[in-house]
């Protein structure tokens, strides 16, 4: 899920490989089974083993705090990302930002200079999202499947408009209403959006998320995914390429 579900693979190019666990859930696991299935060569990794390999450190990724990501508090969930040991975040501060970079803009995957590793990627229509799957297979040797995968856990959107996807993803789970007995698995972050001028004058968008609540160290990171506003576009691609999107996959698991 937006983060939520990472995979471990490993990688042939030894600057991509992956540590390796005993067990698997969620979307590792269903990750490793399809590229156990394609037995391919992958020219770069997606933006989910980007997120947790440390390939990125979290600075480059939009993050203001030291975080870590690791297996979740709920294990089916796969991994989650967590206030780094010895730091505390207040209420009200801003805990992540990163650059909107629309997919129409984009030519290439492979070349890491040509998105910022704090982007988020948009897509605007179908049409940009069968780009990236077409430049994640023709130039990374991803299987469309594979690309299916990695759309049914983590794009989402906050304005039902445009579906966003960290190059570097964000790797948080959903947490609901906060309950007497259980803060700590309740919402803690939200999201906004912002624009600002740039250096040469040129507007730029930004999703940023700010903590709603103290947050602890150790404290896993968690979004409300009830807020998440689908476009229609995206829920008429994921239902002829078969699967829910993230905020309905993720409430029928949760409230049923």
């Amino acid at each position: 899920m937006i983060g939520t579900r990472l995979f471990q693979r490993a990688f042939s190019q030894p600057a991509f490989s992956q540590p390796a666990f005993t067990q698997l859930s969620g979307y590792e696991a269903e990750l490793r089974e399809l590229s156990n299935r394609a037995a391919r060569t992958f020219k770069f990794p997606l933006p989910p083993s980007k997120s947790m390999s440390g390939s990125v450190p979290c600075i480059d990724q939009g993050w203001k705090f030291k975080t870590e990501v690791k297996e979740a508090v709920v294990k089916a969930a796969g991994n989650g990302r967590y206030c780094a040991q010895g730091l505390e975040i207040k209420n009200g501060d801003l805990v992540v930002e990163k650059i909107l970079v629309p997919m129409k803009d984009i030519s290439t995957l492979v070349d890491v200079n040509k998105i910022p590793q704090n982007a988020t990627i948009s897509f605007s229509n179908e049409a940009d999202l069968e780009k990236y799957i077409h430049l994640a297979c023709t130039e990374g040797g991803y299987s469309r499947s594979q690309i299916n995968k990695l759309f049914e856990h983590f794009p989402f959107s906050i304005d039902g408009k445009v579906m966003v996807l960290g190059h570097c993803t964000w790797t948080v789970n959903h947490g609901g209403d906060a309950l007497p007995d259980d803060i700590a698995s309740s919402e803690n972050l939200k999201f906004f959006e912002d624009s600002r001028k740039n250096a040469q004058g040129v507007e730029e968008h930004f999703y940023q998320a700010v903590a709603t609540r103290d947050i602890a160290a150790g404290d896993e990171f968690y979004l409300d995914y009830r807020r998440f506003v689908i476009p229609d576009f995206f829920i008429r691609f994921s239902e002829k390429n078969g699967f829910d999107d993230v905020r309905r996959a993720t409430l029928k698991a949760v409230y049923g």
